[in-house]
């Protein structure tokens, strides 16, 4: 696979919760047609889309070292990122800083059929 197809068919998920995300990226790869790469915090997520651009990200807000807004303007400040999806997972990310960055929500604890339908909605419009 070239590095082109790798860039538009990943899906980042940045989840440090050791019970979610390993369930996370197993819903990406089986239920999806995407390849899912997993990482626990803001840090190793900005060294992963230095080398490879995702077709969308899976944000969780509570992250060591950084927050999941945080993270977030740091990714929007790459150019190659400006158009690439941002899905953050939270029960408890502030809703004004949400609302300001224009930042999708899916709420803790979600269905993952919700969160399917979500990615499919947000991909489309990439697609």
């Amino acid at each position: 696979m070239s590095q082109k197809q790798l860039e538009t068919k990943t899906i980042l998920i940045v989840e440090d919760d050791a019970d979610i995300g390993p369930i996370l990226l197993k819903v990406i790869l089986s239920e999806t047609a995407y390849l899912g790469v997993l990482v626990d915090d803001g840090i190793r997520a900005l060294d992963f889309v230095r080398a490879t651009k995702p077709a969308l990200v899976l944000l969780d807000y509570l992250l060591p070292r950084m927050n999941g807004i945080e993270v977030y303007d740091k990714l929007r400040q790459m150019e190659a990122l400006q158009q690439v999806p941002i899905l953050m997972m939270s029960a408890s990310a502030p809703q004004k800083e949400l609302d300001k960055r224009k930042l999708p929500l899916i709420k803790k604890p979600f269905d993952l059929d919700e969160l399917l339908e979500t990615i499919d909605r947000l991909l489309s419009h990439i697609g």
